[in-house]
């Protein structure tokens, strides 16, 4: 039964809604840009907008929502606030069955939303998370998932691009793959771009060149007396401060403040808004000093974006608890320019960008809960200007003194809009996007960078994490994966940088410092040790606790040589961080299973997936006839030598003589006759000979994201001695035996042949697999094909995670 959206929202929040949130959730067709105040409800608005339109729309406002609500929010952000407040939402709905709900910051854990394409979820991560996937290269995540990932997150997608003015390059990224979806999907996308700063010519590129429609707040949307009347006309005091950025006098000056404020406002938030993490960093441990000798200090707290998630989950429930009578200092950095919904009732920033202003004056009497709320700027030095352009601050610094000259007094809707501080950014276009569909490392081994899309200069972020090690260890070892809490998001030119400076050669044990930190080699499986060259944005690190370089209070700290305390590896591991050889699917509990039996498995998950999905008739067709044959490869002796033959004879009646598709783990005792041997080639391979659509080839290739576009040889593979061409442990000439595929099907024994993947025409006459493969993407749409790509894949590991459960 269909129920309005007041009902619908005041159901999930508890309170009615905005005005304009209704007029903006039961529009016919909703406006790509929403110039919002900050405090309105922006979060609740897109949530719950998307979430009605999708259960209780019209048709036609269903058909603008995609399955998936992916809410992108800039690095400089505290995701769980958000993350919370939808769970929330969902519960007091009813809706947690219906509605999955994850959040993509420093990776995420494997059997999630990627396995249920069909299924509403909401989605809410950083944009180095979220649009380092849309572009196939996803950071911490496995190379064998970036196009997993990519297929979903570039169809059936409602996009909600928050707080724009804050992301940088990610914001033309975002402009250029809306304006690629619609040529190179068939399903609903949407992106929306949201702040209280937007003007439409900021989403407007070479391939997005349209104008945006425009929603924004109209004057009987937010009477004096309505509640978000408050929120736009509460007063904002704004003054400058006596003191200069140096730590000294400016603490100083911040505990005076604060005292005075705390007499007036007790039990109220005073934030201080520092522009980088270092200075930020000695603020605070000089406040910290200072209060150390006055009775009754206020609850102290540093926040910034480079702890792990278990520090800052601590510290993000600690910043919404009740504030103490004796009040709550809080110095941060950008962090809480979005996203974190909290009162001040006393403001203390560096200058900054004048829209970097804007969302911070947005957490000064946030709600107009005094009369009240002051602000007080500290000037900056142009050598003091970093990360910013001394340009900018200039700006700023006139519309500040412009303000004061008029009385100094403003509100929210008085501020002035300003154009975006625009950059030459690096612009993806067509070609690289094309490119960035393969995945196939080049031979070197390097993948495409795609850091110049999504962050600025050094604002690149890698992923660390820390475990105790054995001094004499010359590597990891066997260790497990990291999981989420242990994850810390940090530049990466700052890991160069001591990386570079600590060198075990020139070093000893009893006076040098050494750094020990290492990375996965996707290709081999094999540890790393981290050099300076060796260090790129989006990789996961793990450092030997007795390292440093990080301490619980201070978070990432380049300085500190203290033992960092490891955290126990609990919960699922963000990234299998597989091999190209490894087959992590293939092992199971304590149950064999035949190809027949897996096959029938993956056939039925793929059938409930794409039920609903809008997919035309002949595309479900090709699917459903790449399940059938996608494992036929591990039929070949390869595959099969990885078992241990002992067991497999012990293997339980009627399964004997068949080809093994699943195994218990103790019978994978070897990694077979040839490396990095992938059986979904092999069974390509056959597809291709039996002359199937290359659709299908294609989908049976890439099932496991490691054969897509390009086939060749690896390092460590052996050329055959007559001079046979070879690739990914498949020969020339090879025999692939004939096996009982289920549903009735059985294969005859195929003689399999790599001409295909030589250049040009074969002998005869038929294309190589480059030239296939090519024009398939061109034809089908490099998104399109990604999306039918993960649906394969999506039932191929639930049929697994099924099978390892005792189906």
């Amino acid at each position: 039964m269909s129920m309005p959206f007041e009902a619908f929202f005041e159901k999930a929040t508890g309170r009615t809604p905005h005005p304009f949130q209704t007029r903006l959730a039961t529009s016919e067709c909703l406006p790509s840009v929403w110039k919002l105040p900050t405090g309105s409800g922006k979060t609740a608005t897109a949530v719950l907008t998307w979430l009605w339109r999708l259960v209780h729309g019209s048709p036609k406002q269903k058909d603008q929502m995609g399955r998936r609500f992916v809410y992108c929010l800039p690095m400089r952000v505290l995701v769980e606030q958000s993350h919370q407040a939808v769970s929330l939402w969902l519960k007091n709905l009813g809706l947690e069955a219906e509605v999955g709900l994850q959040f993509l910051m420093g990776g995420e854990a494997p059997g999630d939303w990627t396995l249920y394409p069909e299924r509403k979820t909401i989605l809410i991560g950083t944009q180095d998370m979220l649009v380092s996937r849309a572009l196939n290269r996803g950071y911490g995540a496995s190379p064998a998932k970036w196009p997993l990932e990519f297929g979903l997150l570039n169809n059936d997608c409602f996009w909600i691009m928050d707080e724009v003015q804050l992301m940088g390059p990610s914001l033309d990224t975002s402009a250029q793959l809306a304006g690629f979806r619609p040529k190179w999907s068939q399903s609903p996308n949407k992106t929306v771009w949201m702040s209280a700063t937007i003007e439409p010519q900021w989403v407007q590129t070479v391939d997005h060149p349209d104008k945006p429609e425009v929603f924004s707040l109209n004057l009987s949307d937010s009477p004096k007396d309505s509640v978000l009347g408050k929120v736009v006309f509460a007063e904002k005091t704004l003054t400058k401060a006596s003191a200069s950025a140096d730590a000294n006098p400016l603490a100083s000056e911040i505990i005076t403040l604060q005292r005075q404020n705390a007499t007036e406002n007790p039990g109220t938030l005073t934030l201080v808004v520092i522009n980088t993490v270092k200075r930020a960093r000695e603020l605070f441990d000089q406040v910290q000093k200072s209060y150390g000798k006055i009775p009754n200090p206020p609850e102290l707290m540093l926040l910034h974006s480079r702890f792990r998630a278990q520090e800052r989950k601590a510290l993000s429930d600690k910043l919404t608890s009740p504030i103490p009578k004796q009040g709550r200092l809080v110095v941060a950095t950008q962090v809480i320019e979005a996203g974190v919904d909290i009162s001040a009732s006393l403001l203390i920033t560096e200058l900054a960008p004048w829209p970097s202003l804007v969302q911070r004056l947005g957490r000064l009497n946030r709600r107009g809960e005094l009369e009240q709320g002051t602000m007080v700027w500290v000037d900056l030095l142009e050598k003091e200007a970093l990360p910013y352009e001394a340009k900018d601050l200039d700006f700023a610094r006139e519309q500040l003194v412009s303000i004061s000259q008029n009385g100094g007094g403003v509100g929210i809707h008085q501020l002035p809009t300003v154009p975006l501080a625009r950059e030459d950014f690096l612009l993806v276009r067509q070609k690289d996007m094309l490119d960035l569909f393969d995945t196939t490392p080049d031979l070197s081994g390097q993948n495409l960078d795609i850091s110049p899309y999504i962050r600025e200069g050094e604002e690149k972020d890698v992923l660390v994490y820390w475990r105790d090690l054995p001094m004499e260890a010359k590597d990891p070892g066997d260790v497990s994966p990291p999981t989420r809490l242990e994850l810390c998001s940090i530049p990466f030119y700052d890991l160069k940088k001591v990386v570079k400076n600590a060198n075990p050669e020139k070093e000893t044990k009893t006076s040098g410092y050494v750094i020990r930190a290492w990375t996965r080699d996707f290709l081999h499986g094999t540890w790393l040790l981290l050099t300076a060259e060796s260090v790129y944005p989006g990789q996961t690190c793990l450092i030997a606790a007795d390292s440093g370089l990080y301490d619980p209070v201070l978070g990432w700290d380049d300085s500190s040589k203290a033992k960092v305390q490891s955290l126990p590896p609990t919960g699922a591991p963000v990234s299998s961080e597989q091999s190209t050889s490894d087959d992590p699917l293939s092992a199971q509990p304590d149950d064999w299973l035949t190809l027949a039996e897996h096959t029938d498995h993956v056939v039925e998950e793929l059938t409930k997936i794409l039920r609903d999905l809008p997919l035309s008739e002949g595309q479900k067709k090709d699917l459903l006839q790449a399940a059938r044959y996608h494992d036929w490869g591990k039929a070949h002796a390869a595959f099969q030598s990885k078992l241990d033959p002992v067991l497999v004879s012990q293997s339980p009646p009627g399964k004997l003589g068949q080809p093994v598709a699943k195994a218990p783990q103790k019978a994978w005792v070897s990694k077979g006759k040839r490396p990095h041997f992938r059986h979904e080639l092999a069974s390509a391979m056959a597809c291709l000979q039996l002359n199937f659509p290359d659709l299908v080839t294609y989908l049976v290739a890439a099932h496991h994201g490691k054969v897509r576009q390009s086939i060749r040889s690896l390092p460590g593979e052996k050329q055959p001695d007559d001079g046979r061409l070879f690739a990914r442990g498949v020969h020339e000439g090879d025999d692939l035996p004939g096996a009982n595929l289920g549903g009735g099907l059985s294969t005859d024994t195929i003689q399999l042949s790599l001409d295909s993947m030589k250049l040009g025409l074969s002998p005869n006459g038929q294309p190589s697999w480059v030239d296939r493969m090519i024009r398939l993407r061109n034809e089908v749409g490099c998104f399109q094909l990604g999306w039918l790509e993960a649906l394969l894949r999506a039932a191929d590991c639930r049929a697994s995670a099924l099978e390892s459960k005792h189906r």
